[in-house]
């Protein structure tokens, strides 16, 4: 399964999806999952859905296992419905690769790592006084 994260314009705002490719197509896992609910009679598929497969990439990757097999589950099942089935209340499901546009992995990080930084105050001039640049490959620094 590959993940994509996607925008999705639509009347009241632009939303961040996670979807997988399928095809020359996205699905959108949660909305996907809330069909699959739907269809088993769940009284309350989108807070299910919301809390078991996440719509932020971050959230997603945070649940797991738990949450990548209820995915896999919600993808099938989207797949054998077939790309012409909406969610619960009409929403879409498939999304055509080429008609929406695909966002960073993780839109929102929660750190940044290996990056130069400077103390407050100082200058990036006095920071490289005396100094070779150096390349930081993880633990390891390469002299350039």
């Amino acid at each position: 399964m590959k993940l994509v994260t996607f925008r999705v314009a639509t009347p009241i705002g632009t939303f961040t999806r996670v979807g997988a490719i399928h095809d020359q197509s996205y699905v959108d896992v949660n909305m996907a999952y809330a069909r699959w609910l739907a269809d088993q009679r769940e009284a309350q598929p989108y807070r299910m859905a919301n809390a078991q497969v996440p719509v932020t990439m971050l959230e997603f990757l945070e649940g797991g296992p738990s949450t990548m097999a209820a995915a896999r589950r919600a993808i099938d099942y989207a797949v054998t419905l077939g790309p012409s089935r909406k969610g619960p209340a009409g929403e879409t499901i498939f999304y055509h690769g080429a008609d929406v546009p695909i966002a960073a992995p993780l839109p929102n990080p929660p750190s940044l790592r290996d990056f130069p930084g400077l103390l407050q105050g100082e200058s990036p001039d006095h920071y490289w006084a005396g100094r070779r640049p150096a390349l930081a490959i993880g633990n390891y620094e390469v002299g350039l």
